[in-house]
């Protein structure tokens, strides 16, 4: 109930533009809170007060940390909301549920935007810099020892793995599998090449609407709508820096929109409210389709997505799957 529940939240929430921290966001939080506590045995009070401090806490990191802090330190941001919950589950003797209330609600944040002076061409330059970069983080010492057991995998193992995702995200791995050619071939109606292993993804196409489908996507443009609201200024186009980051087991299972891109993407969005009150939204994502190799994590859903990822590192190292942009 926890998991689904923060969804619908923050998919209400990119709706309607309510912004981190907002009274709409913390009110539901709370609401869920106590649903969930007492669902749990536990006191509604601990869940009202937990899920209400998550939502500050997102807030309060949003405003007032370092450009993109929580979108790189997920985990971090969640021991703090778990903590602030547990403090404030104290209050009814409920620390382990209004901790576990407070963690999922910030877990669920996966859509990180700020405003910028950032143009597309410049996140195109940093990712092409990032992909010149690209290191699997597979040592050599590693790849001998899993070649010297047959324990990489080949493109037929990947592609049988697309068959299952129909749409963007079997086609995003698919085209891991292929050269330019055989990419242009397949998926010609749905991008043009524009460079060695760089593609444009047409607007009309499976690729395109999987990304704009995304919970991601739609906390990150709800977000940036929410603070072109909030300057009550009309008729002029706002710049938000976006990172996408759908760091939890449950985002990558339950939206594998969102989990499209290796599990992270950067966006530039402008957002326009003209006259009549209609939003104008022009977006440019742009990400490095690779796997590079993390650490694995004791909870075992994130494990077994990890050992998922850590395998296909081990197969892009080994030249079985090509990284693009």
């Amino acid at each position: 109930m926890s998991i689904v529940g923060n969804e619908a939240i923050h998919e209400l929430a990119a709706r309607n533009g309510w912004g981190e921290g907002s009274i709409e966001k913390t009110a539901l939080h709370g609401l869920l809170g106590a649903m969930t506590s007492k669902a749990a045995g536990s006191s509604a009070l601990a869940g009202i007060l937990s899920g209400g401090v998550q939502e500050y806490v997102m807030g309060y990191l949003h405003n007032h940390m370092p450009k993109g802090w929580a979108a790189n330190h997920p985990d971090e941001a969640q021991m703090i909301a778990a903590g602030l919950g547990m403090i404030v589950g104290n209050i009814s003797n409920d620390k382990k549920i209004g901790g576990y209330i407070a963690q999922m609600g910030a877990k669920w944040n996966i859509a990180y935007v700020v405003e910028t002076d950032m143009t597309d061409n410049d996140l195109y330059e940093k990712k092409i810099d990032e992909f010149q970069r690209y290191d699997s983080g597979i040592s050599d010492e590693e790849y001998i020892d899993q070649l010297g057991k047959n324990g990489i995998k080949d493109e037929s193992y990947y592609k049988k793995i697309a068959e299952f995702y129909p749409g963007g995200a079997g086609i995003a791995l698919n085209m891991a599998t292929m050269n330019d050619n055989e990419i242009e071939e397949n998926y010609g109606n749905q991008l043009t090449r524009v460079g060695d292993r760089v593609f444009v993804i047409n607007q009309d196409s499976e690729l395109a609407r999987t990304i704009k489908n995304s919970n991601g996507y739609a906390q990150a443009v709800g977000k940036a709508i929410q603070i072109v609201r909030d300057k009550k200024i009309l008729n002029e186009y706002f710049n938000f820096s976006v990172n996408v980051n759908p760091s939890g087991a449950g985002e990558q299972i339950l939206d594998n929109s969102s989990f499209l891109f290796a599990g992270k993407y950067e966006a530039i969005v402008r957002i326009m409210i003209d006259s009549d009150g209609v939003v104008h939204e022009r977006s440019c994502i742009i990400d490095n389709y690779n796997f590079e190799k993390h650490d694995l994590p004791n909870y075992v859903a994130k494990k077994i997505v990890m050992e998922l990822n850590n395998e296909a590192a081990l197969s892009m190292k080994a030249g079985y799957l090509k990284p693009y942009i």
